[in-house]
């Protein structure tokens, strides 16, 4: 007499899957694996549109504080010359007139568009798109410092 144990999944055919008629489960796997994979596809380009969506808000906000900052110094640039004060009138003109080239550049431009934009100038000139990156760095890290909440008095610097 034999043995050897018999196991009951050694006698299921390789491809089985249950009852006569049912598709093989290489087949349903393969079904569930595409079902994931629509999901996860669908996921992620509900988050991309949602983070588009929250860039483009905080795009058009930007543009349209760099826009009253514009409309401010045209302001006062108006008043310097009527004191007569040209030189100093001219300088706030020319910097009215960038600040609204920024302001319609934002405005007219796509993120992806803009993105472009900066990978060409990385490429061209790639020592000031780094000296840029540096200075932005440095401008964000003061105004981050100077928003941050004021440490607790047990906190001291050692």
């Amino acid at each position: 007499m034999d043995k050897t144990p018999t196991h009951a999944a050694s006698k299921l055919p390789d491809s089985a899957g249950g009852q006569a008629g049912d598709p093989p489960t290489s087949v349903l796997v393969g079904e569930v694996a595409e079902s994931a994979r629509q999901a996860a596809e669908d996921l992620a380009s509900r988050a991309r549109h949602a983070a588009e969506e929250q860039l483009n808000g905080a795009k058009q906000k930007v543009a349209d504080s760099i826009g009253r900052v514009a409309d401010a110094l045209r302001a006062t640039g108006d008043q310097l010359h009527s004191r007569e004060a040209e030189a100093v009138g001219g300088y706030v003109d020319q910097t009215v007139e960038r600040l609204d080239a920024a302001s319609g550049y934002l405005q007219s431009r796509s993120l992806s568009e803009m993105l472009t934009d900066v990978e060409g100038l990385a490429r061209r000139q790639p020592a000031l798109f780094l000296a840029g990156g540096f200075l932005l760095g440095l401008i964000g890290g003061r105004f981050f410092k100077s928003t941050s909440s004021p440490r607790s008095s047990g906190a001291q610097d050692a």
